[in-house]
């Protein structure tokens, strides 16, 4: 009687997964089944893809792939492997799925310009651009003040001043800013993120982004040779066009260095055009090249 219950138990057990695999496919082990830690990362990546495409087509529904920090995915330290074959990958199995929308966002936009503008990358002309609306000064404050409160810290109305102008409203360095401050309040045995906690939190978020602002030097001098000394001056609030008696930079070169840091998102032009108006987008980024 046990191994007929058994077996009558397996069955139950076996049914619904021999439906899955009948309607959606074997990918759902590949992705999701235990023996899936045997197969290579991109084939498991792959199969996690097809899984939510086939299921999107089975359900007769619209379903929206969300990819948060896409910049991620071209970062030189290769986290999710070599940058174009993921991006070719997933490339090749989401556009040929009706059902899918893939939604990138992402904190970096010189990044991100980076994986979906250049010709030869396999994201090209694949998606458009929306630039997200400001973020409120009162918005910031109901959120952070939210935020810290889930981890037991209080923040004073001028240490929330501080920190929502030193991130400029600019999301990922305003939110790593917040980060670093809290973990600065707990080394300082406090629980109230302050003037002064917010100031060691700065110095902490410029620490920890100490690898991407390597990663961006090094960028800007493959963009050309004057991009870095353009680059430079912009941060330091100069404008991009020196006085007469600096004859490295001409007009023609100057124009070009600030196109391509245009089209790289790293800088916007604010205010007065023409020639002025330019500012570093990221306070932290801003930050390193005036030190630089």
């Amino acid at each position: 009687m046990r191994l007929i219950g058994r077996s009558a138990r397996d069955l139950l057990v076996l049914a619904p997964v021999l439906r899955l695999h009948q309607e959606l496919g074997m990918e759902i082990d590949v992705a999701f089944g235990a023996g899936g830690a045997a197969v290579p990362a991109e084939e498991r990546f792959d199969a996690a893809l097809k899984f939510a495409c086939r299921l999107a087509e089975v359900d007769g529904k619209r379903l929206v792939l969300y990819v948060d920090e896409a910049q991620e995915l071209g970062e030189r330290n290769h986290p999710f492997g070599d940058p174009d074959r993921i991006t070719k990958r997933m490339r090749s199995i989401l556009q040929d799925a009706p059902h899918v929308v893939t939604l990138f966002s992402g904190s970096q936009e010189h990044l991100l310009r980076d994986l979906f503008t250049p010709r030869q990358r396999a994201f090209y002309g694949w998606a458009g651009w929306t630039r997200l609306g400001p973020i409120t000064a009162d918005e910031w404050g109901a959120g952070l003040r939210q935020r810290f409160g889930r981890v037991g810290l209080g923040i004073t109305e001028t240490g929330l001043e501080r920190l929502v102008g030193r991130g400029e409203g600019h999301p990922r360095s305003t939110m790593l800013l917040a980060q670093q401050a809290s973990i600065e309040a707990v080394l300082e045995g406090t629980t109230t993120v302050d003037d002064a906690v917010v100031e060691l939190g700065w110095q902490r978020a410029m620490a920890a982004d100490y690898a991407l602002h390597q990663e961006i030097g090094v960028e800007l001098r493959a963009m050309g040779r004057h991009v870095p000394r353009v680059a430079r001056r912009i941060a330091e609030g100069l404008g991009p066009y020196g006085q007469s008696e600096d004859r490295q930079n001409t007009p023609a070169s100057v124009a070009r260095a600030v196109d391509v840091l245009a089209r790289s998102g790293l800088i916007e032009q604010r205010g007065a055009k023409g020639r002025g108006g330019w500012v570093v987008i990221d306070p932290l980024i801003r930050r390193f090249l005036a030190g630089v």
